[in-house]
């Protein structure tokens, strides 16, 4: 599923050395301070050629943290949300536990298989996009960090 467009906040690529896995290239979408107009990083694309009325899975390797900027400490319960988005629809939600970085705490380095998010295709083509946000509008970071991402289907 490529190429992706960048549609707020900072969505930046990047490859670093897992010790175990060798070179990684992610995507890592995040959000910078307090501005209403900052608080959310997203990307998108259009996919064309679905089977109207047929089920589509979602499978993605990422992993997440929500952080304060001030202390570089853990935020409070809600402070952040990952979502997947279907033409605006959101099919996955995740909001952060208190002081979440995962799946490893504090800075995690190790990805994880997230899916089925399963959609139903209602057109033969839909916009399928990745957002963090920074719920609590204050002095934090939202950031996901995006591997690999599988669309498989019809079902």
């Amino acid at each position: 599923m490529t190429p992706w467009n960048a549609t707020s906040g900072v969505v930046e690529p990047r490859t670093w050395v897992d010790y175990i896995k060798g070179n990684v290239t992610e995507v890592i979408l995040y959000n910078i301070g307090n501005d209403k107009n900052l608080n959310t990083a997203s990307m998108e694309q259009e996919v064309a050629n679905f089977t109207i009325g047929s089920s589509y899975r979602i499978w993605l390797n990422e992993r997440w943290s929500c952080m304060s900027l001030f202390d570089d400490a853990a935020s409070a319960k809600g402070a952040c949300r990952w979502e997947v988005l279907v033409d605006g629809k959101s099919v996955y939600s995740r909001l952060s536990n208190a002081g979440e970085s995962r799946p490893d705490a504090k800075y995690p380095t190790r990805h994880r298989v997230t899916g089925p998010i399963v959609f139903n295709a209602s057109e033969k083509s839909h916009d399928i996009a990745f957002k963090a946000t920074r719920v609590a509008k204050d002095v934090g970071q939202a950031a996901w960090m995006i591997n690999k991402v599988v669309l498989t289907g019809p079902w």
